[in-house]
This record gives C-alpha cells, structure tokens and sequence, in this order.
C-alpha cells in the first residue's frame, strides 16, 4: 500500500527510474522529443489521415545517463512548444533488442473507463504497471520488458479491445510505441499517475 500511495500522482519522468528497477538489464532507454499537434478528434481535415510523424531524432540515453538527470536535463531544454516522449524501444544486455508495453487508450476520464482499462490490461496479460491519466484519456507504462511475440499480442489484444486505433497505427509504422512525458504546446499538462496494475 506504502508504494502505491507514493506513486499515486507521479508524472512519467518520475516513472522512468522505476522502469529501470523493475528491469535492471535494461542498458538503454530511447525518447523522442516533439512537437505535439492536434490529433484527428480535435477537428484535422479527413486528407490528414495518413499523416504519420517521422521523428527527426531518436535520443538513447543509456541507464547511468538517466540516473544522473540526463533525462532531466534535456527536458530542461526543451523550446515551449516541444514535448518528450519514452518509446517503446529498449536495448537489453547482450544488445538485445525488446519493448515496453505502452499503450493510448481512446477513452475519457471516469471511474467506468479507468476500472475497465484495468480489466483489459489484467486480461491481457499485464501484471506490472502504471495507469496515468492525461488531458483526453489514459495511458499505460507496463513495467516488464516484452520480446516481439508479446509485444505483437499485446498491440493486437489492444486494437481488439478499442484501444486507439491511429496510436496503434502509428506504432506499426514506426516499430515503437511513444507516449508523451512532458507539458508542451498544445498539450499543457504532463500526465499523471492514477492506478497501478
């Protein structure tokens, strides 16, 4: 009960170290630093479908790196309008490749939504994460680390259970998931820790 009430509340950046406890193989985390933009729900134009962000840098900072505010200091200098994401994306001992089950959902904030959410990822095989709740919906950090195999169930248990279907779509694209870290831009809050799985 002690960590869960010490993690109730918590914003990604501070969720990053826990990654790297509960996975101390972990060599390397990649984050993306971004411009967000108004998705599809917010009024674009039907010819912005396909659209897709092909993010120009892709950032490794290697464990030591974001335990001695590496992470810290990059979101320090961000511009006003720029955000960071954590990817999916992993590197392990051995220099193997892995992800992080991270997750959009495509659901408003309520009670209903967060405890259903809870369900899906229990039965979808997550045993280990956090919930955060953001401006629109919720995401979802795992904390075990997947190979491909459980990764690509878990996409497919996702756009099964409604997840978003264009964060999946982008995710495919790009062979890594992203979620958002930071306020910026048109996103002015850094999302939140609201349940733990």
């Amino acid at each position: 009960m002690e960590i869960k009430k010490r993690i109730i509340g918590m914003k990604p950046i501070q969720i990053v170290p826990i990654i790297l406890e509960a996975n101390p193989h972990i060599l390397e985390l990649n984050f993306v630093i971004y411009k967000p933009i108004r998705n599809l729900s917010e009024n674009f134009r039907i010819e912005d479908n396909l659209y897709h962000n092909f993010y120009d840098t892709i950032l490794e900072l290697n464990k030591k790196e974001i335990l001695e505010g590496g992470l810290t200091k990059m979101i320090s200098k961000l511009k006003k309008d720029e955000v960071i994401g954590l990817t999916s994306k992993v590197l392990l001992r051995g220099d193997l490749p892995r992800h992080l089950p991270l997750m959009d959902f495509n659901s408003k904030p309520s009670n209903n939504n967060l405890h259903e959410i809870k369900r899906f990822l229990r039965k979808a095989g997550q045993k280990r994460g956090v919930i955060l709740q953001s401006q629109r919906s919720y995401h979802y950090y795992g904390l075990r680390v997947c190979d491909d195999t459980e990764w690509n169930k878990f996409l497919g248990y996702s756009l099964l259970y409604g997840c978003d279907e264009r964060y999946i779509g982008h995710t495919l694209i790009a062979d890594y998931a992203t979620l958002r870290m930071t306020a910026g831009g048109i996103r002015k809050e850094a999302p939140k820790v609201v349940a733990l799985i």
